[in-house]
């Protein structure tokens, strides 16, 4: 819905659900990501990922 509407008034959308322990997070959480431009193009095949590291938990 929230997409929907950017896109009607002309945004570009890209959405991702992440884990936000990927991120440096110390829970498992999964939120929503949206990201929105009306100056340039988003690069929708390419997926949003995080560093790979070593999680000390």
């Amino acid at each position: 819905m929230f997409c929907d509407e950017l896109d009607e008034l002309g945004d570009r959308v890209v959405s991702h659900v992440v884990d936000t322990a990927d991120y440096g997070v110390p829970q498992r959480r999964k939120r929503v990501l949206v990201i929105a431009s009306r100056v340039s193009s988003l690069d929708c095949r390419r997926r949003l990922t995080a560093p790979r590291k070593r999680r000390p938990y």
